[in-house]
């Protein structure tokens, strides 16, 4: 059963004759964006903010400005389609170098949208993600007052049931300080992509973390440019992408921040705007329980706001001392 925020999704849904807007010919599948952690709390941004399980995909750059040795996974309810979960380890801490690894897999086994029978069935079953499983792999090396960062993903879905998608992309980041509360970050995920294209998008990303008060209150602003995928260029049931559409790429900005309240709770929110001619909006926001040996967190988002539907999800992460 799917859990229901009332305080959280109740403002989300009131939202809706606000930011009314055309709609997309398609949706993207929630996990093609989904990078695990807290990230979905910060409505996929915070790229030069967050620097556990979320960096390894986002910006592995970051995966060394934190020392730790943090195991975490992470149980979501999608939009639309099959539950997953994603699970990941990062290790700032044995080596001068620092590593990540993270894994996502859905609970159940994916069914082509042409087996159902009912409209809601095929639709649900169309904009879910076929992945059967993507594992993504960061290492990062700090030097003076920046780090650089190399990743990589391995990709597996069906196409149709006599053929599987299988593909390897590359990613790379850059973080840094500009001041010592001021913080940068620039990443690209997913390159050369050309097999896995559609379960795969390239993203290009930027952005700027601001942190107050010893980090009890940050703020973060976030770029990003990125394919299109199959699922959203065309229309359900249609085969043919909409005019004007195949060729441009999402453009959105995403502004995020976070209080820390007593030392143990965190709050997290976020609204995202497209600035590509193509209207999205989104909201997301979460609480998390954090010290320094255990976090505990519920995240949800309304990707859409054509759409009611939340994405949820519940995270937990254990500090390993060694």
């Amino acid at each position: 059963m799917k859990l229901t925020p009332l305080f959280f999704i109740a403002s989300i849904w009131s939202s809706s004759g606000v930011f009314a807007q055309p709609p997309l010919p398609g949706r993207l599948p929630n996990e093609f964006e989904s990078s695990g952690g807290h990230g979905l709390g910060f409505g996929h941004g915070g790229m030069a903010a967050v620097s556990e399980q979320s960096s390894v995909r986002m910006n592995p750059a970051m995966l060394s400005f934190e020392r730790q040795y943090r195991v975490s996974g992470g149980y979501h309810w999608p939009t639309f389609g099959r539950d997953f979960y994603q699970a990941g380890v990062v290790d700032s801490k044995t080596s001068a170098m620092a590593a990540g690894l993270t894994y996502t897999a859905g609970t159940s086994k994916y069914r082509d949208y042409k087996t159902y029978t009912t409209q809601e069935e095929r639709d649900a079953a169309f904009y879910d993600s076929p992945i059967r499983h993507r594992a993504a792999v960061g290492i990062s090396q700090s030097f003076d007052k920046f780090s650089i960062g190399l990743g990589g993903q391995y990709v597996e879905a069906p196409i149709d049931p006599e053929r599987t998608a299988k593909g390897i992309t590359l990613g790379l980041g850059v973080a840094g300080l500009l001041t010592p509360l001021l913080r940068f970050g620039f990443s690209a995920e997913n390159l050369a992509n050309s097999k896995v294209r559609d379960f795969s998008p390239t993203i290009y990303r930027g952005g700027l973390a601001y942190t107050l008060f010893g980090g009890d209150f940050t703020l973060h602003l976030d770029y990003h440019q990125r394919q299109r995928v199959l699922r959203e260029l065309v229309a359900f049931g249609e085969i043919e992408p909409k005019d004007g559409v195949a060729n441009t790429p999402e453009r959105m900005i995403t502004g995020s921040a976070s209080v820390r309240i007593q030392n143990l709770v965190r709050l997290m929110a976020a609204y995202g705007q497209s600035v590509d001619g193509i209207s999205r909006r989104s909201l997301s926001g979460g609480v998390a329980v954090v010290n320094q040996n255990f976090s505990l967190s519920y995240l949800v988002s309304r990707p859409f706001f054509t759409q009611q539907k939340v994405h949820q999800a519940i995270n937990a992460g254990i500090e390993i001392t060694l």
